[in-house]
């Protein structure tokens, strides 16, 4: 009974959000299901003030109260009919977040390599990567490693090399088909297998000048034009069944007849129309001033990537870490673990060591790196998603709003102004004893000095008491007189001028 209870709870909800969503999408869309206009309010936003941050808590609150569910989408549009504000969803994201409506979810992509790696000129850099190649010949499954090479600014495909695994002269080969063909790249792009980083490629790079740009671990985009390649060839070849006797050399020759085919239409085809095919892109030379502006933006690429102190540190970490668990981890799982754990704060790192101890404590089988980079990775999101929260508390959430405000209206209430300084002159004009109307007078100075070190003008300021003092309803001529004689002398004693000329023709 109890299940049944919580399918119909959970069936009640999903239907309601359903709902929502569908009531949300008829707003956008006409009887002929073709979406309406939008005006999307350029250019006329506003700052969001406390008044603004109560309706949308006030509208958040009658959401939850009906729907259960909060949608941003639904307050935002409340918001529009109800009181007429047109709000981004961004924002109200963020004052839903500051006034605990929502919960908040960063997303931080790390690490980030190949944005600014685009080349720009044919033959700058090139790119290797590697795939699986299945033939099946009967019954039988044959397995082939295909290493492919491309330009990545033509992405024109220049060399392949077929072989039964991984392994250095692969890449070696394909570098080198490439290299007889069209000439030394300024570098070379690959991922972090142990193949691209072997010796033997090394070697090979550093006699030719080429430099290595590896794209880093565990990250596709850094070689975005070999992961795609490789996609694409795949997809256009699908799956390879040969039924015939003559297994390995068979198997091979129409493997490499098929790949052939395909690098050669695949040059045919322009990547981004109205651009040159890759075959046409390569052909044309790029001038030596172009090169060797192309090898110095690789060369501060890769100083960019070098090691600072503070990865230094991370790096250390982690070393201790091994040391002090006693931890035996693999060459390949210790290099990744490095590499890895420079994309994470200090902070985090620190106290994903104190969680780490505490649960190789209670469970001694915990004790290894994947298991503390799970830790370390759930200590960075709920880092990220604090921080995010702070940011949006501090804009938005609704007591500081109204903290702010004070602060604001009492900044304006302290300053003086031609207003205060008439009633506060009048005051000590009815002061009867000598003493304290000393030191109402000299506090008549303070302020006068204030408003006149706030203002570039004296003219303006003396104009403003003449209308000010001219205002007056309860004083009579006679007052107004005695109380721009005053007045006067206080802005000779403290601005050293001549006082309000005139004043006293009122």
């Amino acid at each position: 009974m109890r299940k049944f209870s919580r399918t119909l709870r959970s069936v009640s909800w999903l239907l309601c959000v359903s709902i929502g969503v569908l009531t949300g999408w008829n707003r956008k869309f006409d009887q002929k299901l073709c979406a309406l206009p939008q005006d999307d309010q350029r250019g006329r936003t506003f700052k969001v003030n406390t008044q603004v941050a109560r309706q949308v808590v006030e509208i958040a609150q009658e959401v939850q109260k009906r729907e259960k569910v909060l949608r941003v989408q639904n307050v935002t549009e409340l918001l529009i009919q109800r009181y007429g504000l047109n709000l981004c969803r961004q924002t109200v994201q963020e004052i839903l977040i500051a006034n605990d409506f929502l919960q908040v979810r960063t997303r931080s992509m790390r690490p980030r390599y190949y944005q600014s790696l685009c080349q720009r000129i044919p033959n700058g850099l090139f790119a290797c990567d590697g795939g699986e190649m299945k033939v099946n010949l009967g019954c039988k499954k044959l397995k082939y490693n295909l290493e492919l090479g491309l330009d990545v600014g033509t992405f024109c495909h220049t060399a392949f090399a077929i072989t039964p695994t991984e392994n250095a002269d692969a890449v070696v080969d394909v570098l080198e088909q490439h290299r007889r063909k069209w000439g030394n790249p300024l570098g070379a792009v690959f991922d972090h297998g142990t193949a691209n980083l072997s010796e033997a490629v090394t070697t090979y790079l550093d006699r030719h000048g080429i430099d290595a740009v590896p794209a880093g671990p565990a990250n596709p985009k850094g070689n975005g034009s070999g992961e795609t390649a490789i996609g694409q060839l795949k997809e256009a070849l699908g799956e390879i069944c040969i039924d015939m006797t003559d297994e390995d050399s068979i198997a091979h020759s129409v493997l490499t007849m098929l790949v052939g085919l395909y690098v050669r239409m695949r040059n045919k085809l322009a990547l981004r129309n109205p651009r040159p095919t890759p075959f046409e892109q390569m052909q044309t030379s790029a001038s030596e001033h172009e090169r060797s502006l192309e090898k110095q933006r690789l060369k501060a690429h890769k100083k960019s990537r070098e090691k600072t102190d503070k990865n230094i540190k991370k790096v250390d970490r982690i070393h201790w870490i091994i040391k002090f668990h006693g931890l035996n981890p693999e060459p390949a799982a210790l290099k990744r673990a490095k590499q890895t754990i420079q994309c994470y704060d200090i902070t985090a790192i620190a106290e994903a060591e104190k969680l780490f101890l505490k649960a190789i404590n209670r469970q001694s089988d915990r004790c290894n790196l994947p298991y503390f980079f799970g830790i370390l990775r759930n200590v960075e999101q709920d880092l990220d998603d604090q921080r995010y929260r702070d940011y949006c508390r501090k804009k938005y959430e609704y007591n500081q709003l109204l903290e702010n405000e004070r602060k604001e209206q009492k900044r304006k209430n302290d300053e003086p102004s031609v207003e205060g300084l008439v009633g506060l002159a009048w005051s000590v004009l009815n002061i009867k004893f000598q003493s304290i109307k000393q030191y109402a007078v000299q506090r008549c100075k303070t302020r006068l000095k204030e408003l006149l070190n706030n203002k570039k003008y004296v003219g303006p300021v003396w104009k403003k008491f003449q209308d000010t003092i001219g205002a007056q309803k309860n004083l009579d001529l006679k007052q107004k007189e005695k109380l721009a004689t005053f007045i006067d002398e206080l802005f000779k004693q403290t601005a050293g001028g001549s006082g309000l000329a005139g004043l006293s023709q009122i």
